[in-house]
């Protein structure tokens, strides 16, 4: 998670941040439509960006792959399918 965060944390924080920024603009404006749509726009940032960094991160260290469990290489192994149950079971087990 840390690497996660360390790679993609810096471009999800810039991006809400300029797009908070931009929309900061139309609040100086006395037209009704842009405050409503400033706030809007505000709302979706200020939740995604909490449900991209926060949200997701500790799903992922709850439920995330751990000790080989969720793990997508596991599923590809080089095993033999020699029927059906075979296959159900190399997939599922």
């Amino acid at each position: 998670m840390k690497q996660t965060y360390k790679e993609t944390g810096m471009s999800i924080t810039s991006a809400s941040m300029s797009t908070i920024g931009a929309t900061l603009f139309l609040l100086g404006g006395t037209i009704t439509s842009f405050f409503k749509v400033v706030i809007i726009i505000d709302f979706c940032v200020a939740l995604s960006f909490t449900l991209a960094v926060v949200l997701f991160g500790a799903i992922m260290h709850m439920c995330g792959p751990q000790m080989g469990f969720g793990d997508i290489f596991s599923a590809c192994k080089d095993t033999p399918v020699e029927n059906d149950q075979d296959f159900y079971d190399i997939l599922f087990y």
